[in-house]
């Protein structure tokens, strides 16, 4: 939610997330905007990952994800390496 607050008020970024529980905050204070993880890598420029790893996690953005993503997007992995399946 901090980095959110931060790119919405710095730089007038629109905020989408994917996350299990609504974040009535996010959506009020940022007017963020909840969607499934295939709207999000379709429709982000920037996507900052900010999860936990688990086994539920582990390797969650692969070559499929990639692929969903903008060419020209930016992938922040602020969580841990093996989240993402280089």
């Amino acid at each position: 939610f901090a980095v959110a607050k931060r790119l919405h008020a710095g730089w007038g970024m629109n905020v989408l997330y994917t996350e299990q529980v609504p974040r009535p905050e996010a959506d009020a204070e940022l007017k963020a905007r909840r969607v499934e993880l295939d709207e999000l890598l379709a429709e982000s420029d920037v996507i900052s990952a900010h999860v936990d790893l688990n086994p539920s996690t582990k390797g969650m953005f692969g070559a499929a994800q990639f692929k969903k993503m903008k060419p020209t997007a930016v992938f922040v992995n602020t969580a841990r390496g093996p989240l993402a399946d280089q």
